[in-house]
């Protein structure tokens, strides 16, 4: 059963383009995995581009396996070899306008739809099993992610690895007591891959201001109250909400209140 809502698919974008020169440069420069990419401010004179869509050309790549964006390092090469494979899927197929996630081969409803079924299940495992100190976790967890959100809402610049941390913390808290770290293993692979599809686009969509602070709040007050129903409603209805958002074009105008 695929989400109801699910993400439209994207337009051609100019990252697309970038991620395909950027592959290209890495022939040219012949480097092996583990080397460092030229700097992004390199890369913005080279190709001629502003710094966000150099930023969104490497996160795409990391998406397709061929680097790993590290913070205050850069990018580094994972595997070459992904921009030689031709045909569908391929780092080529970029250059001609290859959809995102056909390129990483990940479909968007299948990363959502998992998240969704490992969060909510898991969510449910806590609430039955958690104690005091789980809600006590789960509670800090929370006050800290409303307090960067609250940042935001008021306007005032927030480091991007800030708000993610802590609402990774959020998430993960939640899960805490479910009782299985092959599932919280799992949901952690689910979730980061939900976040680098959704990362891509996040300067266009930015901070969801109220929209965003009132579900982690339904989050986590049905949780609370052990209502594991109303709380895997709440989940689905945040997990779904960026895409609900990009299909409707609600985001127009809206600038983030996040530095990258």
């Amino acid at each position: 059963m695929r989400p109801t809502d699910g993400p439209a698919r994207r337009p051609r974008r100019l990252y697309a383009s970038v991620a395909a020169q950027i592959a290209e440069l890495v022939r040219e420069l012949e480097l092996e995995p583990g080397d460092k990419l030229p700097a992004e401010a390199n890369l913005v004179r080279r190709f001629g581009v502003s710094r966000p869509t150099v930023r969104e050309a490497l996160v795409a790549l990391e998406i397709a396996g061929v680097v790993d964006v590290r913070m205050n390092v850069g990018a580094i090469l994972l595997d070459p070899d992904a921009r030689l494979m031709p045909g569908p899927g391929s780092i080529y197929s970029y250059a001609g306008g290859m959809d995102l996630l056909e390129l990483g081969k990940v479909d968007t409803d299948e990363v959502t739809r998992l998240r969704i079924l490992l969060e909510c299940d898991g969510a449910r495992q806590s609430i039955k099993h958690g104690g005091v100190t789980w809600e006590g976790d789960l509670v800090a967890a929370h006050h800290r992610l409303a307090h960067i959100e609250l940042r935001m809402r008021a306007g005032e610049p927030v480091h991007f690895d800030s708000w993610r941390q802590a609402d990774w913390e959020f998430h993960q808290a939640l899960l805490s007591a479910c009782g299985s770290k092959l599932h919280r293993s799992l949901h952690k692979a689910a979730f980061d891959q939900y976040r680098k599809i959704v990362q891509v686009e996040y300067r266009t969509i930015g901070f969801r201001g109220d929209q965003i602070i009132a579900e982690h709040k339904a989050i986590l007050d049905a949780a609370l109250a052990r209502n594991h129903e109303a709380c895997a409603v709440a989940l689905e209805n945040h997990i779904l909400a960026f895409f609900r958002q990009m299909a409707s074009g609600a985001h127009a105008g809206r600038r983030p209140a996040v530095t990258a």
